[in-house]
C-alpha cells in the first residue's frame, strides 16, 4: 500500500478512535454502539465525507446525534476493551479514508466484530501494515475496495444473469466484453 494518511486523514481517524473508546461509557454494548455508529446519518453525513473541517465536534456531540436518531442506550452489557475499541475507531476510518469508501461498506468488508478480535496480533503495527494484514487474512485485494471496479462486477453478474435466463440475447462488443471479463 503506498497510502500514507495526511493531516485531514490523521484527524478523522483519531476522531472516530476517541468516539469508539468513549463509547464504553454508555449505557449499551459495545455491539449495538458499533452498529448504531456504522448506520447512522451522523457517521453517513460527517465522518463518511472524509473531510476534518467538521472537527469542531466533540465526541459527545456523536452520542447525542445517535442517541436522537435510535433513542437512549439502555440495552445490553458486554463492552470491548476501550484500547481495542480506539483501534478499532482509527483503523477503520483509516481504511475508509484510504480507499474513499463509507463506514458501511468497510464494515461489510472487513466486519468491525471480526477486526475487534485481531487487535492484539495488529494493534503494534502501523497502521498501513496492519491494513494490508487485514485484507489479506480476508482474502481480500485492492479490487474489492475500488467502487468502479465493484460496480463493474455486479454489471457482470447482472448480464450473465439475463443471458442464462435468456433475457438477454443482444451481441455484445468485444471491448465491453474484455472490460467486464466476461
Amino acid at each position: 500500500m503506498n497510502k500514507v494518511l495526511d493531516k485531514n486523514g490523521l484527524l478523522l481517524c483519531e476522531y472516530q478512535a476517541k468516539i469508539f473508546e468513549e463509547s464504553t461509557k454508555l449505557n449499551c454494548s459495545s455491539k449495538i454502539f458499533l452498529r448504531r455508529f456504522i448506520n447512522s446519518s451522523f457517521t453517513k453525513d460527517k465522518l463518511d465525507k472524509n473531510d476534518s473541517d467538521f472537527l469542531t465536534l466533540q465526541v459527545i456531540d456523536c452520542f447525542n446525534s445517535l442517541k436522537d436518531e435510535y433513542g437512549p442506550f439502555h440495552y445490553g452489557k458486554t463492552k470491548y476493551n476501550p484500547s481495542s475499541l480506539y483501534w478499532l475507531g482509527y483503523i477503520t476510518r483509516a481504511i475508509s479514508y484510504f480507499y474513499n469508501i463509507n463506514t458501511r461498506l468497510v464494515n461489510e468488508l472487513l466486519p468491525f466484530n471480526e477486526i475487534i478480535n485481531r487487535y492484539y496480533v495488529y494493534h503494534t503495527l502501523s497502521i498501513e501494515l496492519a491494513i494490508e494484514e487485514l485484507i489479506s487474512s480476508y482474502n481480500l485485494s485492492e479490487k474489492d475496495f475500488d467502487i468502479n471496479e465493484r460496480f463493474k462486477n455486479i454489471y457482470r453478474l447482472k448480464i450473465e444473469k439475463l443471458k442464462k435466463e435468456g433475457k438477454i440475447d443482444i451481441p455484445l462488443s468485444k471491448e465491453l466484453i474484455e472490460k467486464l471479463s466476461l
